[in-house]
């Protein structure tokens, strides 16, 4: 026998052992791919259950049933004849005890969450399920960061349940959409999945309960479908009652299920969105709700019509938020070289970010702003470098840095948001 006949059993040894090292690294590799997940899995659920141990053990529905039935401590729902312009509203409102309201203003029970991390904004739970949906809400103003994060601001796997960051988290607007991963093990948004395909789900676990730090929301499902990720099942800013009421036609019309409810411009609606790859390449689960019921805190009241304003039965009802604090249009202005400069900051179809930068030569000592709300009865008030400010005037400006603020106030007086101009004025 040769050598080279010697050699071809040795070199299938040496392939075989090396095919069969390559195939153990792989198998290994997803093995531990596979324990490195649900050891992922375990510290997010623990973590979760750690904050939730830190919350008020109280079914979210008994909240609602104490609050509308304790007629001691609580006003009946705002009667439709109380309400400013004879406003219809399809939700209760109820006002809640006072003294549940921490130092801070907001829900006794999210004190201490809230003082560890200031981007917890309120608390989702809907019921119903063996692993049920009850989570902090956060808020970073992106929809990027909580996508990746726990609430403790560490890298994971699971993220948050956050909000839209177009969403303020101190109103009730007319939409608040909230985002969270489908987890293979249920948690998070996991049982929203296959929420739209199961009857037993879309049709007897429909209601959703949120807090805010200052009111508490229950809302019932009306709509549920998948979508693309592209569509427009998201927009959260309105121009009028037109456009609403034929962007809730299309989200209702599009559900698998008919739940027969009827919707009006004044709806307050809550969206719920996560991953769903079964349909689409880039797939959502989405479940729309409309608000039923609200609960306030804050005592103020609404005065009944021709009635006596020391009348017991009228106090303590928080008019609910009758207007958008939106900015459609802001434009800045400013004459250099013997002409007219205008910077378009916000637009109908943009975003409405809220802070701008921009930068302007020495010889511009004043600025003017051209503005419209999304409510013409809003109300706009504006300061440059702190100082009050007339906003339909001209803006005066020093050297250097800048800041005009911009707060647009509801038609209620109750709601406000925040606009911020920086403007750094170049040396000559």
């Amino acid at each position: 026998m040769t050598n080279t006949q010697r050699d071809i059993p040795r070199r299938s040894k040496i392939w075989y052992r090396t095919v069969f090292g390559l195939c153990m690294i792989v198998f290994l590799f997803a093995v531990f791919q596979v324990v490195s997940r649900l050891w992922e899995y375990r510290t997010s659920d623990l973590t979760y259950q750690e904050i939730s141990a830190q919350v008020e053990a109280l079914q979210p529905s008994k909240r609602f049933e104490d609050a509308f039935h304790q007629g001691e401590r609580m006003s009946e729902p705002v009667p439709i004849s109380r309400l400013p312009e004879k406003q219809t509203l399809p939700y209760q409102v109820s006002s809640g005890n006072r003294e549940q309201l921490g130092k801070q203003g907001i829900l006794q029970e999210y004190e201490k969450l809230n003082a560890l991390n200031e981007d917890m904004v309120g608390w989702v739970s809907m019921p119903g399920f063996k692993k049920p949906i009850d989570y902090p809400i956060m808020w970073s103003g992106d929809n990027e960061y909580y996508l990746h994060n726990d609430f403790y601001k560490n890298a994971s796997l699971a993220g948050s349940i956050f909000m839209e960051g177009l969403n303020d988290p101190t109103t009730l607007q007319n939409h608040i959409i909230l985002y969270g991963h489908a987890m293979r093990n249920l948690s998070m948004f996991g049982n929203l999945r296959d929420y739209h395909r199961t009857p037993d789900d879309y049709l007897n676990k429909t209601k959703i309960y949120v807090d805010l730090l200052h009111t508490r929301l229950e809302y019932e499902v009306f709509s549920v479908y998948t979508a693309d990720a592209n569509d427009n099942y998201r927009q959260t800013v309105f121009d009028n009652d037109e456009e609403y009421a034929a962007f809730l036609d299309k989200i209702q019309s599009a559900s698998v299920h008919d739940y027969g409810v009827k919707l009006g411009p004044q709806e307050k609606i809550l969206t719920l969105s996560t991953c769903d790859e079964s349909v689409y390449q880039d797939g959502r689960s989405v479940i729309h709700a409309r608000l039923v019921s609200q609960v306030v805190y804050d005592g103020s009241a609404v005065q009944a019509e021709g009635s006596d304003a020391d009348n017991e039965t009228q106090k303590s009802v928080k008019i609910p938020v009758l207007a958008n604090v939106y900015l459609k249009q802001l434009k800045l202005s400013f004459a250099e070289d013997g002409s007219v400069v205008e910077k378009e900051l916000i637009s109908s179809s943009d975003n409405l970010i809220k802070q701008f930068s921009l930068e302007v030569p020495a010889e511009v000592s004043t600025v003017s702003l051209a503005m419209k709300t999304t409510d013409p009865k809003a109300t706009i008030q504006a300061t440059v470098n702190q100082a009050k400010a007339d906003p339909e005037g001209k803006l005066q400006l020093q050297a250097g840095e800048n800041e005009i603020r911009l707060k647009i106030r509801s038609r209620d007086l109750q709601y406000a948001r925040y606009y911020t101009i920086k403007i750094m004025r170049l040396a000559s």
